[in-house]
Order: structure tokens, then sequence, then C-alpha cells
């Protein structure tokens, strides 16, 4: 496929390509000395924090730096959107695939659907599966055996031995959380 550029709306300085990359233009700049400067364009540096995330890109217009996501440059510069959708769909569920045609404007709605429906995202927020969770499940059992069998149980104790809140507790032993 052929590369094509496009400037960028709100950077004038700056283009975006359809396969996703972005680069600076050619200009003149003023120099601290005095007089212009020529600054040669070049290829723009994504950014990705763990290379399974989105691409990023810092920008800079008047001194100031403005950061990006790529996905969505591409998608604003190449995708018409008349249903005026506020997300950007990755067709092949890679985040850093830029490429327009591996995009299309959606609902949240119908991404999360894309998502749940290609076995890209999980729904299992139960037990030691919840990112938040601070228990296992044999944290678990051995405060409900404790507290059935009224072995040295107190609340106050134990929420510190955990680093759990003593509603926490309270929750776990009336099976009000940890249900299963």
């Amino acid at each position: 496929m052929q590369e094509i550029w496009l400037p960028i709306e709100e950077f004038p300085n700056y283009e975006v390509s359809n396969l996703g990359r972005i680069k600076s233009i050619d200009r003149y700049v003023n120099h601290w000395k005095g007089g212009l400067k020529f600054n040669k364009g070049k290829i723009r540096t994504l950014y990705n924090k763990d290379n399974k995330s989105y691409s990023y890109v810092n920008l800079v217009k008047d001194g100031k730096t403005k950061t990006f996501l790529v996905h969505r440059l591409v998608a604003k510069t190449f995708i018409t959107n008349p249903e005026n959708k506020e997300n950007v769909n990755h067709i092949n569920g890679i985040k850093t695939d830029n490429r327009v045609e591996n995009l299309e404007w959606c609902t949240q709605k119908e991404n999360i659907k894309h998502s749940l429906d290609n076995k890209l995202q999980i729904l299992d927020f139960k037990g030691e599966k919840n990112n938040m969770a601070k228990l296992t499940k044999s944290d678990v059992i051995e405060i409900r055996y404790n507290y059935e069998n009224n072995i040295n149980f107190n609340r106050k104790e134990i929420s510190k031995q955990y680093n759990i809140t003593e509603h926490a507790i309270y929750c776990v032993v009336t099976y009000r959380s940890w249900k299963d």
C-alpha cells in the first residue's frame, strides 16, 4: 500500500500517514540567536507503555507539548465519521496497528462487544481474578473458618494482618463478598 501523508488539523507542522506514522514537516523557525533556522522534517517516535497499549505521540505547537493517541489522529484524518461516533476500534485487536484499514469509528458499546466477541477481553471479575482483590481464596477460607469456629477472631487484628478494612472482613464472613 502506498503511504499517503495529510496534515494534522490542529498541528499544522505535522502530518499523519495512512500507515499510522507521524512526521514533522520541513519548516523555518526563529532561531534563539536571531534570524531563521531550517528544520528538516522527520518521522516522530511513537511511544507505547508496554507494547500492548495504544501508541501515542507528543506534538509541539507554540512551545507547548500535547500528547495524542496515534489511532485517533489517523481516524480523524482519513476516516469519515458521519454518525459522530466517539471511539476508534482496532479491527484486528492489535492496539499498535494504526493503519487506516485496521481502524473504524464505533460507539463504546460496539467497541466492548467487538472486544468480547474476539476474546480480546474476558469479563470475570470474581475472586482473585479481580485486579483489585487483596485477598486470595485461601485467605478467605481461613478467615471464615476462624470466624465460624471462633478461633482468635478479632476483626481489627485480621484487617491489619491482611491490609484490608474491618468492613471488608465483615463482608467476607457474611458472604456479601467472595460469594463463591
